[in-house]
């Protein structure tokens, strides 16, 4: 699937990305999408088992925006 990997980033420390995480949960929910974040920092999406492709899509691309918007890249 399609996922990014936290682990990559071995400098951050962890309660930057506990923070990171909570912000990119708040500005999803601002775009209309929900999940939980787990273990202070891992993102969890459970979508249903009926959900489309088109659906996925559109979760994806709120989770990027919010992610790149948090990160200070737009």
């Amino acid at each position: 699937g399609d996922h990014r990997d936290l682990h990559s980033f071995p400098t951050r420390r962890s309660s930057d990305l506990n923070e990171k995480a909570e912000a990119i949960l708040y500005k999803c929910l601002e775009g209309g999408l929900s999940f939980k974040v787990t273990m202070g920092n891992v993102l969890t999406l459970t979508p249903p088992l009926i959900v489309t492709g088109e659906q996925i899509n559109d979760a994806l691309d709120i989770l990027e925006s919010a992610i790149k918007e948090v990160n200070g890249c737009i």
